[in-house]
């Protein structure tokens, strides 16, 4: 449809190793789309499960950028998010990605899968070392203050696509974030399906799933 578009494949290690994999990566797409060919172009963002920590991520580089992260949150139109987890769901949902072996669900509920979400939660305590790297993309995406001449990269169509059944991350936590999306002036719509897993909604209904990406679409380009 005549849309350039940069996918990013999403490995546990994104998460588990938050400086050299996460913030890292998302470092090198802020240059990839701050360069002399690309600078001008508006962005649509969609999101994943931990792709709301990556994104968290991203704000949170465009905040240490000054006035050329200000610039770049001024182009973000748009943004999709499917399943979202915040800090709080990372262990449970971290600790399931690298027991599934590819096969979603797989391992919840076993001895190894929770035994590695413990490790995980000592991992994140609030007074552990790596908690401030988790805490820092969970700030941004609640809506953390950004610097003077930053429009609100929050403030921008938005829809949020998730289930109650999700055991991954939890409604009440979604509706949190975006709650806050809402008063940083976002028009956010809440797409919530029945029934459905984890970043399993498009398969059980794809007709309503387009039409809800289609609706931000057409808002975030309508000028």
């Amino acid at each position: 449809r005549g849309v350039d578009v940069i996918a990013l494949l999403l490995k546990p290690q994104h998460v588990a190793l938050p400086v050299s994999r996460g913030e890292s990566t998302m470092k090198c797409i802020a240059d990839v789309l701050s360069a002399a060919d690309t600078r001008e172009r508006p962005i649509m963002v969609q999101g994943f499960s931990a792709g709301a920590f990556m994104y968290g991520n991203l704000l949170t580089e465009l905040g240490r950028r000054g006035a050329e992260g200000a610039d770049f949150a001024a182009r973000i139109k748009g943004s999709v998010w499917d399943s979202p987890v915040d800090a709080s769901g990372v262990p449970f949902g971290l600790s399931r990605a690298i027991m599934d072996g590819g096969v979603a669900g797989r391992s919840e509920g076993t001895v190894g899968q929770r035994l590695l979400q413990s490790a995980l939660e000592a991992y994140l305590s609030p007074s552990g070392p790596m908690r401030q790297y988790y805490q820092a993309s969970s700030d941004a995406m609640h809506g953390k203050a950004f610097g003077a001449g930053f429009s609100s990269p929050l403030a921008v169509p938005t829809a949020v696509i998730y289930s109650e059944a999700d055991t991954v991350t939890r409604s009440e936590d979604i509706r949190a974030v975006f709650d806050k999306w809402r008063e940083a002036g976002s028009a956010v719509e809440e797409a919530v399906f029945e029934g459905t897993q984890h970043v399993s909604h498009l398969p059980a209904d794809p007709g309503r799933y387009e039409q809800v990406v289609a609706r931000v679409v057409r808002e975030a380009f309508a000028g």
